[in-house]
């Protein structure tokens, strides 16, 4: 995310600074993509509404705060609605070899551990503004991931999936608003 916030222009080097040292982990390969979790959200939004000194910034902050609760009640249904898609057509859920589900484990575990370095990183050294943005440039990229996985999906599936990429939109919409309110504020 740090490379993301500085190709973007989002945030000063030292901004980036401090965030990379919750990146310690070897660079992904050019194709390789990791969809950004959207657990992250609702929490970081959390610790950012815990900052706000100003009603209008909480106000921003709240409406982020209710997007993100959509999209984390959208994402926790998504496998099963899914699954219920593939059975109703006749297919059986995915299911992964022990290897292949023992290295999704794994992702899922570094992810956990990540997403606890990066909020203790916000709870301690970003100020609201920063975490907006922080959280604003990570769904930009997750966003991109979901909308190649949108043309792609089966056609029973794909109202699904547009459905998540809705929600992620509209949290998007509310982040990129909020980091603007803030912004005015801060001036």
């Amino acid at each position: 995310m740090p490379g993301i916030l500085l190709q973007s222009g989002l945030a000063a080097p030292a901004f980036a600074d401090r965030l990379d040292r919750t990146f310690d982990r070897p660079k992904k390969q050019p194709n390789e993509t990791t969809p950004f979790t959207c657990a992250m959200f609702a929490p970081a939004l959390r610790i950012a509404l815990g900052k706000s000194r100003s009603t209008s910034d909480r106000t921003l902050l709240e409406r982020a705060l209710d997007a993100a609760d959509a999209l984390d009640l959208v994402q926790a249904a998504f496998e099963e609605r899914i699954n219920a898609s593939k059975a109703a057509r006749g297919e059986k859920p995915t299911r992964l070899s022990k290897g292949w589900q023992a290295e999704v484990d794994g992702y899922a575990r570094d992810a956990e551990e990540i997403q606890r370095e990066q909020l203790s990183v916000y709870e301690a050294e970003l100020d609201p503004r920063e975490i907006v943005v922080a959280l604003s440039s990570g769904l930009q990229s997750d966003l991109s991931f979901w909308n190649g996985a949108a043309k792609y999906a089966h056609a029973a599936d794909r109202p699904i999936v547009e459905e998540l990429v809705a929600a992620k939109r509209r949290l998007l919409s509310a982040l990129d608003t909020a980091v603007q309110g803030l912004a005015q504020g801060a001036t």
